[in-house]
């Protein structure tokens, strides 16, 4: 079924589809008679207003993008949740892109460009070639959890989030802990594995640590250390997500072994098991991040900062 348009109202008004778009903008130059007509004519006929087409229009709208790189992790739906109230305090709504690679590329930021987005968050660090892309379209952006030479970033303090988890798991008896990170092409990966050997070494004990590659995820990994001659008594996953697919590995096989995580998703998505994991204000990091973005959106043209975020150990029930 054709969706009714500007020219239909218009028609049906018997005036051009210019008045009728200013009778809808509530433009100074149309009657109020006028403007009464077009609105309830367009009420009747149904019409909505292509937000999308009068932002390409314009060249921007009250639209922010929201980059992300997996539809399954709660991490990201539990951020926009917290971004979401801030957005529509201020008059903006989001719409969400999925990439398919761990960082952000030129690709990706052609479909934010061509949506007509006012502001970028991106979970993901942009590629040389993105930033550049960026660049040319003077495009606000802020880069959440992960770090960007070239835009405002808001990360964690997640090296000390690592040593938390290892000096927790340690503390309950571990003799031996290995951390299962995500990509190494993550800052985010690195530095709380970082953060995990500081402590091992310290206490003495090798470091083990697995990391997700295109050959490997996080059930692979778990599988192999399972496999291993010498077993980990102690596991402490990149975020939530991961240790909540490594206690299902180990339920599966009737296996116990310490699980920390990181990210308290608990603490929105009640359903989940306890677990201890590293928790932050989340509410916090999200207006950070937004308060930054819309600092360029407003015109700040200051060298690109990186704010950081603490974090907590949130000590439940040990899974193991």
């Amino acid at each position: 079924m054709k969706r009714i348009t500007l020219k239909d109202v218009a028609k049906a008004c018997g005036c051009s589809a210019n008045c009728v778009s200013r009778a809808l903008m509530d433009a100074p130059d149309i009657s109020a008679a006028t403007k009464h007509t077009v609105r309830r004519t367009a009420e009747e006929m149904g019409y909505v207003i292509n937000s999308q087409a009068s932002a390409l229009r314009k060249g921007n709208s009250n639209s922010i993008a929201i980059l992300c790189d997996s539809l399954l992790n709660p991490f990201y739906s539990v951020m926009t949740h917290y971004m979401q109230s801030t957005l529509k305090s201020r008059g903006y709504n989001f719409v969400t892109f999925y990439s398919e690679r761990e960082t952000c590329e030129e690709k990706d930021i052609r479909q934010i460009v061509s949506a007509g987005a006012s502001g970028l968050i991106s979970f993901l660090a942009p590629d040389q070639k993105a930033s550049q892309m960026l660049t040319k379209q003077k495009m606000p952006t802020v880069v959440l959890g992960r770090k960007s030479p070239c835009f405002d970033s808001v990360v964690l303090d997640n090296v000390g989030g690592g040593r938390l988890a290892a000096e927790y798991l340690l503390s309950r008896g571990a003799t031996g802990v290995a951390y299962i990170g995500d990509h190494r092409e993550m800052d985010c990966s690195l530095d709380r594995g970082e953060g995990y050997a500081d402590v091992m070494k310290r206490h003495g004990l090798q470091p083990q640590s697995y990391f997700v590659d295109r050959n490997s995820t996080f059930q692979t990994i778990i599988r192999d250390i399972l496999q291993s001659e010498t077993q980990p008594d102690a596991l402490f996953c990149f975020n939530d997500f991961a240790a909540y697919i490594v206690l299902q590995e180990l339920s599966e096989r009737g296996v116990q072994k310490a699980v920390c995580g990181f990210d308290d998703i608990r603490k929105e998505l009640s359903f989940y098991g306890k677990m201890p994991t590293v928790g932050y204000d989340k509410q916090s990091f999200a207006d950070k991040a937004l308060n930054r973005l819309f600092l360029r959106i407003e015109g700040d043209k200051s060298q690109a900062v990186t704010e950081i975020q603490p974090v907590w150990l949130v000590t439940e029930q040990c899974a193991e």
